[in-house]
């Protein structure tokens, strides 16, 4: 009789000492598996090939350009998310609204100066703008080409393609003025930065909105003769 309690004791200890070493090892690996996910969420938020997007930490905090193309600018005849402007056959213009991308270097505060002098950062900023100015023109002259284009295949009235390239202009004028936009602040943040009025900015703003209205005037001018 004692000899079967001693055994069944031993059973019940070896049973117990199973059902332990089970729950430690099934403790153990849920502590391995929750490590090795958080060190696969890692990987996958650094390492772009396993996840097909951009890491995480390159992902950049300024997006002028979409901005620029938002959405809130979609319209039934105008490709607003990339400032192109589609006929209803297919054909478009090319004068695409890709000035966003020097916005958001703009932005970030990444634009480069010869200098620190006020001169210097004037001329800095001069090039910049007068860069920004022949783009603009540049798309003013092919919305003027592709109206003519329109206008001798007697797709649209006159006023229909007034309407139409005119109101495609002011699109394009919209993403420039968030990339002028992007540059003035960075211009006003660096003349503060080295000790300059602010101030100075201003009559770049002012030329700016001059070309601005000349360009709007160019192309209704355009348009009304045909």
């Amino acid at each position: 009789m004692k000899k079967n309690l001693t055994i069944l004791g031993a059973v019940i200890l070896t049973a117990a000492a199973i059902t332990f070493s089970l729950v430690h090892w099934n403790n153990k690996i849920e502590v391995t598996s929750a490590k090795a996910k958080e060190k696969i969420e890692v990987v996958k938020k650094t390492d772009p090939n396993l996840t097909g997007h951009a890491p995480v930490n390159n992902i950049g905090t300024a997006d002028v350009s979409g901005s620029a193309d938002s959405s809130g600018n979609q319209g039934s005849d105008s490709g607003a998310g990339t400032g192109t402007q589609s006929s209803n056959d297919g054909t478009e213009t090319t004068a695409t609204a890709n000035s966003g991308d020097a916005a958001v270097e703009a932005q970030g505060g990444t634009t480069a100066l010869p200098g620190t002098s006020l001169e210097e950062i004037k001329a800095a900023y001069q090039e910049v703008f007068t860069q920004l100015e022949v783009q603009e023109s540049s798309k003013v002259d092919q919305i003027v080409v592709q109206a003519k284009a329109d206008f001798v295949s007697k797709k649209y009235s006159k006023d229909e393609l007034i309407a139409k390239y005119q109101e495609f202009a002011e699109l394009l004028e919209t993403n420039a003025d968030k990339t002028f936009d992007a540059y003035y602040k960075q211009f006003q943040l660096d003349l503060e930065k080295y000790g300059y009025d602010v101030n100075d900015a201003v009559p770049f703003k002012n030329e700016y909105t001059a070309k601005k209205q000349e360009r709007m005037t160019q192309v209704i001018s355009e348009l009304s003769q045909f």
